[in-house]
């Protein structure tokens, strides 16, 4: 799957190159809605979309949150026909939609892995989302008797990172570090996994 995140963090789309596309998508809640609420909006949209309505149930999370789980046919903007798994569902002060598209002749035999991502779905609960934190730029002092290689090796983990953790802060390989200097590490430096 290829991967594309919104940098305002409303939408993730997950795509294959088979013409599957996977969209996570949110906003936030103006007045409170359920799950059909939201489904109800999207389906006085049909006629316009070109879609018709297959089948439609409910579900629910594995955090036991409440979805409308809707089924459509129509076609893309290259008049190709295509199968489309949607959901609507509420958790926290946002609408969430489920979109899962594919190519009509594979819509059936894809339904059901659909269906467990759906169902699959978590949300972090608010102690998870409160430690995620963004990597950021640390200061530290310089042990006596140290390097910038090893430096780079212990908070970068990266030893062939002397030279440009050095260069970035204003120093050249070879110079000394000395004990007790405020050495910036950044994150853009480390290696990545």
């Amino acid at each position: 799957w290829d991967v594309d995140l919104d940098p305002n963090g409303a939408v993730a789309a997950f795509s294959r190159k088979t013409k599957e596309r996977i969209l996570i998508e949110a906003s936030p809640m103006h007045v409170e809605a359920t799950a059909a609420d939201i489904e109800y909006r999207f389906e006085e949209t049909l006629k316009r979309r070109g879609y018709t309505r297959t089948g439609g149930s409910a579900a629910t999370t594995r955090q036991d949150l409440p979805v409308r789980v809707a089924t459509y046919k129509g076609t893309t903007a290259k008049a190709e026909p295509v199968g489309i798994y949607k959901a609507f569902l509420v958790h926290g002060k946002r609408e969430w939609t489920f979109t899962a598209m594919c190519e009509a002749d594979l819509f059936a035999a894809r339904r059901g892995a659909y269906e467990e991502v759906l169902t699959g779905l978590r949300f972090l609960t608010g102690p998870e989302a409160a430690g995620l934190t963004p990597p950021r730029l640390r200061l530290i002092e310089a042990p006596a008797d140290t390097t910038w290689g090893a430096l780079a090796r212990q908070h970068l983990d990266d030893p062939e990172g002397g030279e440009r953790l050095a260069s970035y802060n204003g120093s050249a390989d070879g110079e000394a570090v000395n004990a007790g200097m405020l050495v910036k590490i950044p994150p853009s430096l480390a290696v990545k996994p």
